[in-house]
């Protein structure tokens, strides 16, 4: 996925600064490669990132 795919999904799923979401998720996603568990733990760790 490319980073402007990644920053309209971070909007699209919520979240508030979808740029920087989709910097967190990008290096999480780089070393887990699962792009689902990233956001879920992104919306645990990190609430205030979301709307």
């Amino acid at each position: 996925m490319s980073t402007n795919q990644l920053i309209r999904h971070c909007a699209a799923l919520g979240f508030r600064d979808a740029i920087k979401a989709a910097t967190i998720l990008k290096h999480t996603v780089k070393g887990s490669g699962n792009l689902e568990a990233a956001v879920e733990s992104l919306r645990k760790n990190a609430p205030h990132l979301f709307k």
